[in-house]
């Protein structure tokens, strides 16, 4: 015969300190390096506001997908046009060429 077994659940509270020897690679790079420098770089590409000011050229973007921000930003700095005027095909792959201009034309001055 089966006995009713109990079960006690528990929290467990894990931060990233404990996660991480001290030790680590990536301890050691975030002790020696600053970082700071991607803000004034990136600064350029964002509005004052930190969000696209365009209106949203793409019938396939809808504005609460989760990427339609980053989309805009590309097609309001020049790093995408789309596949067509009026679409971006997001649930399209991206193809090493389309990935290969949309760096170029973020970094190249």
């Amino acid at each position: 015969m089966m006995g009713r077994q109990s079960r006690q659940m528990a929290l467990l509270f894990v931060d990233i300190e404990s996660l991480i020897p001290e030790n680590h690679l990536l301890r050691k790079i975030d002790r020696m390096v600053s970082f700071d420098f991607i803000y004034d770089f990136l600064a350029p590409y964002y509005s004052e506001t930190g969000r696209p000011s365009t209106v949203n050229p793409f019938t396939d973007v809808a504005a609460d997908a989760y990427y339609a921000n980053a989309v805009l930003w590309a097609a309001e700095n020049g790093i995408t046009g789309g596949t067509t005027a009026n679409t971006f095909s997001p649930n399209n792959d991206c193809t090493r060429a389309q990935i290969v201009t949309f760096l170029y034309r973020t970094f190249a001055d």
